[in-house]
């Protein structure tokens, strides 16, 4: 089975559309002379007297937009962290890094000095931040001795040095299906799960129930929240020593349940070390390359779990680029 098949892309296809914004395309025009002084004298009149320009970036339309959001979907919670210099990497990963190629980038156009900003973006782009980790992404040496990836591809037919020839993130389909939050910190109490800490069956009954969720079911999303998370640009190193999650017995278990995607917040959504010191990640092995179930990565869930929101609507759209391993993103708890 290809993996613009599999059975939780095609339950994005087979959803209806979300309410949308009626259109609002208006009959164009060119501006006379009168209006273009007007526009200049409002680009250079506008002041806003605010600490924080972000902040209020859009004003009253920002609130209108959210408003409207609260009326069509209730919560709407992202759970992708910023991409930017200064996030924990694992290994020698290269960070993100934008660079403007001259600011302004380029201009003027017209009668109006129209300028424009483009960026460069120099770093790794699908394994670092909250990354979503494609079928291609790990491969384990079989009986054979070949290293081979989800559905037995080989190596040869698999990786090259300008991107997966088979397996690339590109064919996934935009995913819409039930997500769960399993907040087992609330469970285990304390402001962090310790470092190494596996996420035992006891563990995941006993947060089910203490949430009153109902077991995963074929083409779920499942994060587990950890706690870990609030290290997040705090203190890198020691979210980098390694942390908590699941471990293979768990991992097993959601194999099972075939769920589509496993959530975390933090780096691996496993255990490092984890249930066996001699087999380093090895719900990355069950989930990604043994059941083509995708991993989503350094997440917040922090929102999530002080909302009780332990289930919704969880979307995600990977970017497809072709021949990658992985897609930035952010993916989206609606309820």
């Amino acid at each position: 089975m290809s993996p613009d098949e599999c059975r939780w892309a095609a339950a994005a296809r087979d959803s209806g559309p979300l309410p949308t914004r009626e259109s609002e395309h208006a009959p164009s025009h060119r501006l006379r002379a009168s209006e273009l002084e007007e526009v200049k004298r409002t680009l250079q009149e506008r002041r806003r007297d605010v600490a924080d320009h972000d902040a209020v970036r859009l004003g009253a339309l920002d609130q209108r937009f959210e408003d409207r959001q609260h009326r069509l979907l209730g919560l709407d919670v992202e759970l992708g962290r910023v991409l930017e210099k200064g996030i924990p990497l694992f290994g020698e990963r290269l960070g993100a890094h934008i660079v403007l190629p001259g600011t302004p980038t380029g201009g003027p156009f017209g009668k109006h000095n129209l300028y424009y900003h483009d960026e460069l973006f120099v770093g790794e782009i699908g394994q670092i931040g909250s990354q979503f980790d494609g079928l291609g992404h790990i491969g384990m040496v079989a009986g054979d001795g070949k290293i081979r990836y989800y559905n037995g591809l080989p190596q040869d037919e698999v990786g090259s040095a300008y991107g997966l020839k088979k397996l690339g993130i590109e064919h996934l389909k935009p995913f819409f299906t039930r997500g769960i939050l399993l907040d087992v910190l609330a469970v285990k109490g304390g402001d962090r799960l310790p470092i190494g800490y596996v996420i035992t069956m006891n563990d995941v009954r006993a947060t089910l129930q203490r949430q009153g969720t109902r077991e995963p079911g074929e083409g779920d999303a499942v994060l587990f929240r950890t706690g870990h998370g609030k290290l997040w640009k705090k203190d890198n190193t020691e979210f980098n020593k390694g942390c908590p999650g699941p471990g293979a017995t768990v991992g097993k278990w959601l194999a099972e349940r075939k769920v589509a995607v496993v959530g975390g917040d933090t780096w691996p959504v496993e255990a490092v070390p984890g249930e066996d010191n001699d087999i380093p990640f090895a719900c990355h092995a069950i989930w990604l390359t043994m059941n083509g179930i995708f991993i989503n990565e350094n997440l917040d869930l922090e929102e999530l779990a002080a909302d009780k929101a332990y289930e919704f609507a969880w979307s995600f759209n990977p970017v497809p680029i072709k021949g990658a391993t992985g897609s930035p993103g952010n993916s989206v708890a609606i309820a």
